[in-house]
């Protein structure tokens, strides 16, 4: 049986650590999701793009 997830640290610190991640090239990538929203699904290539991104 999984047992409940819990946080590591207090949650009044996500803002805090999430503040100090940022991605090299989100520009990129925002641009590609912008142009799969608008058409409403991704190409191969942009989904490639958005896989790599966020691995």
């Amino acid at each position: 049986m999984p047992t409940e997830f819990q946080l590591q640290f207090p949650l009044s610190d996500v803002t805090f650590l999430a503040a100090r991640y940022a991605y090299a090239d989100d520009a990129g990538v925002m641009a590609t999701a912008e142009g799969a929203r608008r058409r409403g699904w991704y190409t191969r290539d942009e989904f490639l793009t958005v896989a790599r991104w966020k691995t």
